[in-house]
């Protein structure tokens, strides 16, 4: 503490700023990689229901089965 006899007036701020406590400085981890997320969602490729023919690209046929599409040909 500080020795208040040397004060008659009061303590000046001064003095107090002398015998502040200072705080320790936490040391900080190193920061880890963040992944990046998509701005955009992928759209589900949309598999019409099974026994379906559809053309595709180039006039190609495909036939559902309700899962995947197969190529006919």
């Amino acid at each position: 503490m500080i020795d208040l006899s040397k004060f008659k007036d009061g303590i000046p701020f001064s003095a107090l700023k002398k015998k502040k406590k200072k705080t320790k400085k936490k040391k900080r981890s190193p920061s880890r990689k963040k992944k990046k997320a998509r701005k955009t969602k992928r759209k589900p490729i949309k598999i019409p229901p099974r026994g379906v023919i559809i053309r595709k690209s180039r006039g190609k046929l495909y036939r559902s089965d309700g899962k995947k599409l197969i190529l006919i040909e």
